[in-house]
């Protein structure tokens, strides 16, 4: 029994090869003065534009009116009673700094749950109606 190469060798011809007995140290560690000093920045969040500010508004209104299709009581009662600290959070506000725009936000968003009292159709036309409404015409505090 024999076992033929032939084919590996003739696709794959190197006839010449050199300084493979040569080699090389190789080192993954640079040289303590190549490495630059480690740098830290600690960027601070800019104040909202009045703009920035109707568009929270108006994402946690249609938020609030969406799921006032579905959740009803348990909407107005979710976002009437949630911390002012998961509201931070939930859009990326500094609690101390943005109280009045939190406090904003939670009355809103109570307020345009309050639909889902009714049957499908009162939450259906708050979230038409928070939806389609320009975010310029919301008053900010």
């Amino acid at each position: 029994m024999s076992l033929s190469v032939n084919g590996v060798n003739s696709a794959n011809n190197v006839t010449n090869i050199r300084g493979i007995n040569v080699s090389k140290p190789v080192s993954f560690k640079a040289k303590p003065q190549d490495l630059e000093a480690d740098s830290v920045e600690i960027s601070q969040k800019k104040e909202l534009s009045t703009e920035d500010k109707q568009k929270i508004i108006k994402k946690a209104r249609t938020k609030a009116a969406g799921w006032a299709m579905v959740g009803s009581v348990f909407s107005v009662l979710y976002y009437g009673l949630r911390s002012d600290k998961k509201i931070a959070r939930k859009f990326d506000l500094d609690p101390e700094k943005d109280k009045k725009l939190i406090k904003q936000i939670k009355k809103e968003q109570t307020m345009w749950a309050l639909p889902g009292m009714l049957p499908f159709l009162g939450s259906l036309a708050a979230y038409l109606i928070v939806n389609n409404l320009d975010s310029k015409n919301i008053e900010v505090d």
